[in-house]
């Protein structure tokens, strides 16, 4: 090896100086050698022999670790070569780092990003990363060319003197006149207005309007207690005042109020009675609406939907202890009047005594209800004709439904679906779908229900038929007497119809399609004691004339006979 590196040296060197290395000739250890291949290959002889290496020091541009090169750069190929040339990177930039590595990055400057970003960190960030817009009170925008402006506001700072920062919109607006609506506005100070007066109600606080002779504010408010009764109706107690975003209003808990000064054109007492008005919307009553007449405010509940009203023919009257709640309507006038002779009430619907009237009950066009309860959907209807009554008064009115339980108000009571029309009389309890409609022409009668009786179901009690005592008329029964009808303990149930001048009475009973309507003009029949009709027997314009009684027996077919007669003085059955 050491005869080879001295070969290579005298073939390049002159041959002074092979004679003087053969003169000095001594032998040559491997980094000698080494030495002068390395110059020898790299032009030492051209006056590039070595330069300086990273300490300032000379150095060896031949390589044989990375160590011998620059930190930017490596041995490849016993040569020092930047690190990034050419570029490792797949993907990015390649970026010395010194100590002879590199990594790959996003970017080395900002033409490496797109126009709306940065290069920072040798990341591309949005070129209002940063940035000092918000110091100003600014919003930032990028400029398409690496870099940004700042524009708009977020706070007064970013605006002049006499602006402010609508921060809705994000600009700048004058102070004045927007600072100060409905008022008189200056600029005082550094993004500050100054208000005074008012030019409209808006530059006025609650409660407040706004004195346009002045320019000042004053109270809105001119309500009082007092000033609402007098207005609306009422007593100053009905009202209160309540505040609103415009100023004030008058207020009140009740749904109507009593016009103290109202009276019904009545012959009977007609200062007893005081007009009410609904002060709210309420079921079908609206506010402002003139109802009826009551005595009290215990007359008429002031909740719910319970009402006592009018209708073209005139107003209800309530009075007494007479309660009208729920959802229960008393309402309407009627010619209550006969031949002429008017009834001193004016035809008006009257409740009064301890009557009551709740739940969906109505009390409608000149009934008139004392000591009775009327609830459910019960409906009494006073001068108004039931269209399929057999026989209608010729005078409705006179006959106007009637429902009194004479200072007993627990036996009188109607209820459920029943009806009481023209001609009907009620004492007792009628209830279901039982319906009671009186009337036979001009004759003086009604369809009545005594005290203790009871007609319920789809029971009818037409004309001048009566059901009194301890009676029970029910299932699709139909009483329509001429005179008499139904008493004592006797019941009358099934299809089964009385009629005529027929009287059912003591234990007897009748039911079936069975027919009891003797017709004799001189004499009553009786059916009594313990006699049952049922099936399809029937009395129906018999033979016979006079007072008869059918006694005791179960009759189901045919005409039945009369078991015994009577004078006027002996009406019961032989025994």
């Amino acid at each position: 090896m050491r005869k080879i590196l001295t070969f290579l040296a005298c073939f390049w060197l002159l041959p002074d100086a092979c004679l003087a290395a053969e003169a000095a000739y001594a032998p040559l250890n491997d980094s000698a050698s080494f030495q002068i291949a390395a110059s020898m290959k790299l032009g030492a002889a051209m006056g590039e022999m070595s330069k300086p290496n990273k300490n300032g020091a000379q150095k060896e541009a031949f390589c044989a670790t990375d160590a011998d090169c620059e930190d930017n750069e490596k041995c490849k190929a016993s040569s020092c070569v930047n690190v990034c040339s050419p570029s490792p990177c797949s993907s990015g930039y390649c970026l010395s780092e010194g100590n002879h590595s590199y990594s790959c990055v996003a970017c080395l400057e900002d033409g490496h990003c797109s126009g709306n970003q940065k290069c920072s960190d040798n990341v591309c960030v949005d070129a209002c990363s940063g940035n000092n817009c918000s110091s100003q009170s600014k919003l930032c925008t990028t400029n398409g060319n690496h870099g940004y402006t700042c524009y708009g506001c977020t706070g007064d700072a970013a605006c002049a003197n006499d602006q402010k920062c609508d921060t809705t919109v994000k600009i700048c607006k004058s102070l004045c006149p927007d600072s100060c609506p409905g008022q008189f506005c200056e600029v005082a100070g550094t993004h500050k207005a100054k208000c005074s007066g008012c030019t409209s109600d808006i530059g006025c606080g609650k409660g407040e309007k706004c004195d346009t002779a002045t320019n000042q504010c004053v109270l809105a408010c001119t309500h009082t207690p007092e000033s609402c009764a007098a207005e609306i109706g009422g007593t100053a107690a009905d009202w209160y005042i309540k505040e609103t975003d415009e100023g004030c209003e008058c207020a009140t808990d009740k749904k109507y109020v009593i016009l103290a000064d109202q009276h019904p054109n009545i012959r009977y007492s007609p200062e007893k009675y005081k007009r009410i008005k609904a002060v709210k919307d309420f079921g079908n009553i609206k506010f402002g609406t003139l109802g009826g007449y009551i005595e009290k405010e215990s007359n008429l509940s002031q909740t719910g939907n319970a009402w006592v009203g009018c209708d073209s023919s005139g107003c209800a009257l309530v009075g007494d202890d007479a309660q009208v709640y729920g959802n229960a309507l008393v309402s309407g006038g009627g010619s209550t009047d006969y031949g002429g002779k008017e009834d001193g009430y004016g035809g008006s619907t009257r409740l009064r005594g301890t009557a009551k009237v709740y739940e969906n009950a109505k009390v409608l066009n000149g009934s008139d209800v004392s000591y009775c309860k009327v609830h459910g959907n019960a409906v009494i209807h006073g001068a108004t004709v039931y269209s399929g009554a057999p026989s209608k008064p010729s005078y409705p009115g006179y006959y106007a439904a009637n429902v009194n339980g004479y200072n007993s108000a627990d036996k009188c009571d109607v209820y459920g679906s029943a009806q009481v029309y023209a001609g009907g009389y009620v004492y007792g309890k009628v209830y279901g779908n039982a319906i009671i409609a009186g009337g036979d022409g001009d004759k003086v009668c009604h369809a009545s229900v005594g005290a203790n009786a009871q007609v319920y179901e789809n029971a009818k009690i037409f004309r001048c038929g009566e059901v009194s005592g301890n009676a029970k008329v029910h299932g699709s029964a139909i009483v329509e007497n001429t005179l008499f009808g139904v008493d004592g303990n006797a019941e009358v149930y099934g299809n089964a119809r009385v009629g005529g001048k027929g009287n059912v009475t003591g234990n007897a009973k009748m039911y079936g399609n069975a027919v009891f309507a003797p017709t004799e003009s001189n004499g009553v029949t009786y059916l009594r004691g313990t006699a049952v009709m049922a099936g399809t027997a029937k009395v129906n314009n018999p033979s016979w004339s006079g007072n008869h009684i059918i006694c005791y027996g179960t009759h189901t077919s045919g005409v039945v006979a009369w078991q015994a007669s009577y004078g006027n003085e002996h009406k019961v059955c032989p025994k």
